[in-house]
């Protein structure tokens, strides 16, 4: 009976001594949650059996009837996976904009009253999955009553990436009818026709300020980018819309100012 007591206590001090050091093992590492752009990308291959686009958390299509009509031209279908924007504390140096915003979809910044960028994750792919992935990044400057506008394209993965008719439009919100067209350029400038392209060999495409109009009319403005690309062994795919920052004019002698 002692033997059978002895060997009891035993058995208790060792399961003892093993749920301490269970109690005091650290807890295993939960993997960091999906990015927005992550999140669209996977599901995006279920939702379609088209070529797609994600822009942050957006899923983007072309329009299946082919289709015009709509808000910023309506030739795409949007479909929104993840939330994707957010407003960024920070405002981040030229130097940073490739690292800046990785994590979520789309971020918008303001410096003052008139500076202002966005930044857009963007990846493709087709009904097989992930093919690659860009950033874009549109800066607006705003000087008296116009607005100027910077596009930079950053390669991420996948193949080279041919872009073509790329252009940033300024658009005036309207409130019962589509937003209204107050001038484009395209991103390589008055003389170019938005063409250029972005590999692992030269990741970074960064093109010239564009002067916009004379913005007369007390409104709210913004701007998208819009255009084509083309990934090297692969066919075209549309740009769908990027929206840049918003602002307020106040007449042909006031000051635009950025929305903070």
């Amino acid at each position: 009976m002692l033997r059978i007591k002895s060997a009891l206590r035993t058995a208790a001090l060792v399961a003892t001594c093993a749920l301490g050091t269970l109690a005091l093992a650290p807890p295993a590492s939960a993997a960091p949650p999906a990015t927005p752009l992550e999140q669209c990308m996977t599901a995006a291959p279920q939702q379609t059996d088209q070529p797609w686009l994600c822009i942050g958390g957006t899923l983007i299509l072309p329009k299946s009837d082919g289709s015009d009509s709509g808000p910023e031209g309506g030739r795409f279908e949007t479909r929104q996976i993840a939330p994707n924007t957010r407003a960024a504390a920070d405002y981040p140096d030229d130097s940073e904009l490739d690292t800046w915003c990785e994590n979520a979809g789309i971020c918008y910044a303001t410096k003052d009253n008139y500076n202002g960028l966005v930044k857009g994750n963007a990846g493709y792919g087709n009904q097989n999955g992930a093919i690659g992935a860009f950033d874009i990044v549109l800066r607006t400057n705003l000087n008296g009553a116009s607005a100027r506008w910077k596009g930079t394209f950053f390669w991420e993965y996948g193949p080279e990436l041919t872009f073509n008719s790329t252009t940033v439009e300024c658009k005036k919100a309207l409130k019962w009818l589509p937003d209204s067209s107050c001038g484009a350029e395209t991103v390589d400038g008055p003389n170019g026709n938005g063409a250029f392209a972005i590999s692992q060999a030269d990741p970074v495409d960064e093109g010239p300020w564009l002067q916009g109009n004379k913005l007369t009319d007390a409104a709210e403005y913004y701007s998208i980018v819009e255009g084509y690309f083309t990934p090297a062994g692969y066919s075209e795919y549309a740009l769908g819309v990027l929206e840049g920052n918003r602002f307020d004019c106040f007449g042909p002698t006031s000051n635009c100012l950025m929305r903070r």
